[in-house]
């Protein structure tokens, strides 16, 4: 949340995305130099609407950068059942989501 009490989801995003990149250059990408706890990558699954025990890959530093990546479950649950779709409960979206309905 912003100072004005709005949300911020694609600051987090590319504030976790510059320090895994900054990481991953350096040769530093260690879980002692970016310590996030598992409770913690929890509590941004919950914000993000995402099942917190849904296991996401690599790191911490790379998972709070996923997570924070995800287009937010509500929003995008609610798109797919006006259509009558629906995500798997797995689903970790690892680039752009782009949907295609037909008519």
């Amino acid at each position: 949340m912003d100072d004005q009490g709005g949300e911020n989801l694609n600051l987090a995003m590319e504030l976790f995305h510059l320090l895994l990149f900054d990481a991953r250059d350096r040769g530093m990408l260690r879980d002692d130099f970016y310590y996030l706890t598992e409770l913690m990558l929890q509590k941004f699954k919950v914000a993000q609407s995402i099942d917190p025990f849904l296991q996401f890959p690599g790191r911490p530093l790379e998972q709070a950068y996923l997570i924070w990546r995800q287009t937010p479950r509500k929003m995008v649950n609610a798109l797919l059942e006006a259509n009558g779709f629906s995500l798997p409960d797995d689903f970790i979206q690892r680039g752009p989501l782009t949907l295609f309905f037909e008519e």
